[in-house]
């Protein structure tokens, strides 16, 4: 995993691409009894994320929001990181077998931004800072991955079906190419 690191590191370095990354994981259409499984899910959703910085050794800050009881902000810095954190813009939906309408189904948006150079590491920290960040960025509304835990485990997107692994932050290496 270094040696990949390393090669995504020349590759940044050599396309000026952006080394540190703001994330956030907030609530989509969340309405009634589904707001708190909603956030829950923004919850377990901002653990992958920590976990495939952590796994990666990128480091990795949640900065928590100037608005009570609204999920942190992430920062995490490293090769590779830009790329493909960007491809986790958009919505992920947890979704349930249960025949009643929206039952058990949470939807997440995941918004990413770069953080320029000329941020300094002590703004970077500044959740207004940040949140400004975030603003210049048009959330993307098209479903990254959705998940399910029953009647059987299923992430469905293009690449895997392991939701233990994607949820534990290998997201971008199950299904034989890493970072795509």
């Amino acid at each position: 995993m270094q040696v990949y690191l390393c090669e995504q590191g020349i590759v940044d370095a050599l396309g000026d691409l952006p080394i540190e990354v703001e994330l956030a994981v907030q609530p989509a259409m969340e309405a009634g009894n589904d707001a708190l499984t909603t956030r829950a899910w923004c919850h377990q959703l901002s653990d992958m994320f920590a976990g495939w910085a952590r796994r990666r050794h990128m480091s990795y800050a949640a900065v928590p929001s100037a608005n009570a009881g609204e999920t942190p902000f992430h920062v995490v810095s490293g090769f590779g990181a830009w790329r493909t954190l960007r491809a986790e813009a958009g919505m992920h939906v947890l979704e349930s077998d249960n025949p009643a309408p929206k039952s058990g189904r949470a939807v997440a948006r995941v918004r990413v931004a770069p953080v320029p150079l000329t941020l300094t590491r002590s703004r970077a920290s500044d959740p207004a800072a940040l949140a400004r960040l975030l603003e210049e960025v048009s959330p993307v509304t098209q479903v990254v991955r959705r998940y399910r835990w029953e009647p059987s485990p299923l992430v469905k997107d293009a690449r895997t079906g392991r939701i233990q692994a994607v949820l534990g932050g290998d997201f971008d290496i199950i299904g034989g190419t890493l970072g795509e």
